[in-house]
């Protein structure tokens, strides 16, 4: 019984549930919009899963159990019955509670409502006016074509990569993440991280978001953590930056030429920081600081805008003034 009534939700609730999922899933990868009951099916599905999960239990002791815990003995016929029709009553209220109980049918919903609110508080501080969910759909599809998109304007377009991997002479691996402003070349950000992984990189974005403002696309290679193997390529990364209104944009693989400008910085942030690399990882983030001071503000390089263009950027006047003070470190450190 217990087997067939785990069989019952995998055919009649879990699949066709994941089937809806996957279909709006598609739908909004594509530019369309999403299944309104997406939400509630996935919930659902979700519950009779760990139902299952909690119904295998009894079900594979009754089986290890059968052939030495037999129902016999001062039982009668009846009492046998009632125990089976009792076993059947409970599993029948677990069952109905999972799939049709209170609260099931919006969690979807509350789980929506609860991943908002820190993109609203982001989003509160830098444009009240904008609202990921009233965003047209076809403005949030992911392109993974040849990028193409103008880049003339400051947040135009971002440019995001890790820069190779290497060394600190303590031994520790460091993991330069660089975020640049396409049009201007503006060096907005160059962190070492211990790893690239998005919970290291996803307090970076968010400081980033909070003192520039909101691109309208970011440019990126195809690896991790920017892009995945799911519908779509989408990461949970790149799945928050289409929650704040921003179109990833992925470059095809094996041409990192079509993110030149990006590549470029890179030869020069390797020439000028990592040879030789620093003692510790924090020492090798003074001289990412020194350099993005450098970078910015005195070494030449075809930037395709001028001077007043780039402090257009929001949040440029309060950086450069950091910046003035890192290019003040020693170049030793």
């Amino acid at each position: 019984m217990l087997g067939s009534i785990m069989w019952a939700n995998v055919w009649f609730v879990i699949w066709p549930s994941q089937q809806v999922v996957m279909a709006s899933a598609a739908a909004v990868a594509g530019g369309g919009s999403a299944i309104p009951e997406a939400a509630a099916r996935g919930a659902k599905a979700g519950v009779a899963s760990r139902t299952n999960t909690m119904l295998s239990i009894p079900m594979l002791f009754f089986m290890g159990a059968a052939s030495h815990l037999p129902m016999a003995g001062p039982m009668s016929g009846g009492q046998k019955w009632g125990a089976l029709i009792l076993l059947a009553i409970v599993i029948l209220v677990v069952e109905i509670n999972a799939l049709a109980g209170p609260g099931h049918a919006g969690q979807g919903q509350r789980w929506q409502e609860d991943a908002r609110e820190p993109l609203e508080d982001i989003l509160g501080r830098l444009h009240p006016d904008l609202d990921p969910l009233r965003l047209p759909r076809q403005d949030l599809r992911i392109d993974i074509s040849r990028p193409t998109s103008a880049m003339t304007d400051p947040n135009d377009v971002w440019t995001i990569d890790y820069k190779g991997q290497f060394k600190t002479r303590d031994g520790r691996y460091c993991y330069p993440l660089t975020i640049q402003d396409a049009a201007t070349r503006f060096l907005l950000g160059c962190r070492g991280l211990l790893e690239p992984t998005i919970e290291a990189s996803w307090p970076v974005f968010q400081r980033l978001f909070r003192r520039y403002g909101l691109p309208e696309r970011i440019r990126t290679d195809n690896g991790a953590p920017f892009a995945s193997c799911a519908l779509g390529r989408l990461s949970t990364l790149s799945v928050w930056w289409v929650r704040l209104g921003i179109q990833p944009e992925l470059i095809e693989p094996a041409h990192p030429e079509q993110n030149g400008r990006h590549e470029r910085m890179h030869k020069t942030l390797k020439a000028e920081t990592a040879r030789p690399p620093r003692r510790t990882l924090a020492a090798q983030q003074r001289r990412f600081d020194w350099f993005r001071a450098r970078y910015n503000t005195e070494r030449p390089h075809e930037s395709t805008r001028p001077a007043a263009a780039r402090e257009s950027l929001p949040g440029v006047a309060a950086a450069l003034s950091e910046l003035a003070l890192a290019d003040r470190l020693p170049r030793a450190l």
